[in-house]
């Protein structure tokens, strides 16, 4: 028994000693090492093209993917990703870090069928990295860019009746350049005029090709333009006028550009009048000596206006002067900043339209609709115009004729959204032409129609004429046109 009393104390120091010289201690390197996380991956989609996906599954190149990892002994920090294609310029493989679970990415690839790896690795909040990766790898197939012409800024669109669409010499060409890959993916976009034999390059993220005049002579002409990307695929060359623009007929249509000739631009606007108003406006010209094509420019602007504002302000920028005929339907006010702008450059200016406002919704008032016009308000006073009634230079330069209606003019029935002739002319301006009080039943008073802005500091001379009726359907046009070219715009 004595010798058990002194075995049993022994054994216990023993076990003792065990227990606590198995603790780690901290500092000494003992501590159980942390294992990394392990990474998992799913591939959630790819956008395909149809068309281009066969039997092995080809893709483009935007997929989608989704990951998440586990930590036995800690917690996911962030992840580490890349692409086969993401090396440095020394080649090394270059990761990006992302705390993100999914993304959708744009593969760069380099050539028209590829095949690309993808791996991604978790990373613990000791800093353990997942030292096998999670991997998928799939052949991908490169999307060709697309090219199209942006909706309506081309003045083809608008016109299918005739074989033959105009232009003068100043047009934009807008585009849009495209890729399913991913626009980032495009890397050249190129343009030629006539000649597809010799390309120009336009800088990236310009989608539009300004031409002028230096470009455009007069004649016909065709622009191409097409798009590449960077696994070095071509887009369809993109045209104007496009292969597909034919008539019924079947004919090709052809794109053509008219020189701008002369001093004056004369632009119509009204298509229910432009029967009547062209010819009109046209003899009264030649019978004061101005030929068209010479002295002056016709524009039939219900054919088209430009889709860029620049082409507009180039166009009317070639001539000292501009006339603007229209009567109840215009389209002046898309124009407005840009004739604003000419004035202030010195241009010339004479505006002939009724179109100038909608009575608002509780009566009374006129809400102009931007029209830029020397018009403070509208008097609302005479609903007609007869032949037998003069309109009167009242207020003007000498050497302007005395006008007649060549028709009776009148405006809609009382209460209509429309004003009806009569209006106040602004600070800026004076009463030009006025039409005298008549006689009833019905009474008819006077009525100012047509007003005039003068040069600042040139009285004697005008910048912009404004009247406030159909100025095609008078007569005199030739002595008008006389005292405004030669006498109020000749500064």
């Amino acid at each position: 028994m004595s010798r058990l009393r002194l075995v049993l104390p022994f054994l216990a120091l023993l076990v003792l000693w065990a227990f606590l010289g198995c603790e780690p201690k901290e500092g000494d390197g003992s501590r159980l090492e942390n294992l990394p996380p392990q990474t998992h991956l799913t591939v959630g989609y790819f956008r395909a093209d149809s068309s281009a996906v066969d039997t092995m599954g080809l893709s483009t190149s935007r997929v989608g993917l989704s990951w998440w990892a586990e930590d036995g002994d800690g917690w996911v920090d962030h992840y580490l990703y890349r692409w086969s294609t993401d090396v440095d310029s020394a080649g090394n493989p270059v990761w990006t870090r992302t705390e993100a679970e999914s993304d959708t990415f744009v593969v760069r690839l380099t050539q028209q069928l590829d095949t690309v790896r993808f791996e991604i690795r978790a990373v613990d909040n000791e800093g353990a990295v997942d030292p096998s990766p999670a991997v998928t790898v799939f052949p991908a197939y490169n999307q060709k860019p697309r090219v199209d012409w942006v909706a309506e800024s081309q003045e083809l669109l608008s016109n299918t009746t005739a074989d033959t669409s105009w232009t003068f010499g100043y047009n934009t060409f807008h585009f849009n350049a495209w890729d399913l890959d991913g626009s980032e993916t495009i890397t050249r976009v190129v343009w030629a005029l006539d000649d597809t034999s010799s390309w120009t390059d336009l800088p990236l993220g310009q989608n539009s090709i300004p031409l002028s005049p230096l470009d455009l002579t007069p004649g016909t002409h065709r622009v191409f333009v097409k798009a590449q990307d960077i696994a070095q695929a071509w887009s369809e060359t993109l045209s104007y006028p496009r292969v597909e623009d034919t008539l019924a007929t079947g004919e090709s249509q052809v794109w053509a550009v008219k020189p701008l000739m002369g001093n004056l631009l004369v632009i119509f606007d009204d298509p229910a009048e432009e029967s009547e108003g062209v010819p009109t406006i046209q003899q009264g010209l030649a019978d004061m000596g101005y030929g068209l094509g010479d002295d002056y420019t016709f524009w039939l602007a219900t054919d088209w206006l430009p889709y860029d504002e620049q082409d507009f302000q180039s166009i009317i920028e070639t001539f000292s002067m501009v006339f603007w005929f229209s009567w109840k339907n215009t389209q002046n006010e898309v124009a407005c900043d840009n004739l604003n702008l000419f004035m202030a450059r010195g241009g010339k200016v004479l505006m002939s339209t009724t179109d100038l406002g909608r009575r608002s919704s509780s009566g009374g008032t006129y809400l102009f609709d931007g029209i830029c016009v020397p018009v403070d308000s509208l008097t609302d006073l005479r609903d007609r115009i007869l032949p037998s009634h003069p309109l009167l230079p009242e207020g003007a330069p000498t050497g302007y004729p005395v006008l007649h209606m060549t028709e009776a003019i009148s405006f809609m029935s009382p209460g209509s959204e429309y004003p009806r002739f009569g209006f106040t002319p602004d600070s800026s301006a004076f009463e030009l032409y006025i039409v005298p009080e008549t006689a009833g039943p019905p009474l008819r008073p006077r009525v100012p129609v047509a007003a005039r802005t003068p040069v600042e500091g040139l009285p004697a001379k005008a910048k912009q004429l404004f009247f406030g009726l159909p100025l095609h359907k008078a007569d005199n046009l030739d002595s008008l046109f006389q005292a405004v070219i030669h006498d109020d715009f000749n500064w």
